[in-house]
């Protein structure tokens, strides 16, 4: 092959790819991502029980505090570490991932909302959204699944999560470094 050939054939490669970039999210992606999570689950993908104003709020105090409030199981509200990315595939945003410790303090963090815009699905950007958190996170990653989100259970096993726990509403797994 020439090498003009080889820059061509290069070329459509790259467009067909795209170039996929990973960053924080900002507040210009907070209606976004609160409309995929609402969507998410209206469809039985997560557990949100808010309004859109509520949801909105949320992601906007990740993005411009780095927290986020967790319930405990006796209703407690409790401060945690948490963060909002965003993946973008040519300049589009495609997909976005928010983690949290799984308890203020806690080496493990849960990747909560794992999500991809079904035009970008099976294109590898929720992978490397998650191996972008292993990168910012040394420790333990965590995800609980609902049985719908085969999606994110494929994505999970495939990067080597173990499954740890099955409970009648969801899946859980975790990779341990």
């Amino acid at each position: 092959m020439t090498e003009r050939a080889h820059g061509a054939r290069e070329a459509e490669r790259s467009n067909i790819l795209g170039t996929i970039s990973i960053r924080h999210a900002s507040t210009s992606d907070v209606s976004f991502v609160s409309k995929a999570i609402l969507d998410g689950a209206r469809d039985g993908h997560f557990d949100i029980s808010q309004t859109i104003d509520a949801v909105q709020a949320t992601n906007e105090m990740i993005i411009s505090q780095g927290m986020l409030a967790k319930a405990t199981e006796n209703g407690e509200l409790l401060w945690v570490d948490a963060a909002l990315w965003v993946a973008e595939k040519n300049h589009q945003l495609a997909a976005f991932m928010v983690c949290s410790r799984e308890m203020p303090g806690s080496e493990k963090i849960e990747v909560l909302v794992l999500y991809t815009s079904q035009h970008f699905r099976r294109q590898g950007i929720a992978r490397r959204l998650v191996r972008h958190a292993f990168q910012e996170y040394p420790n333990t990653l965590m995800a609980h699944c609902f049985g719908k989100s085969t999606f994110a259970m494929l994505v999970f096993e495939g990067l080597g999560f173990r499954l740890v726990a099955v409970t009648p509403e969801r899946f859980t797994y975790e990779l341990v470094r």
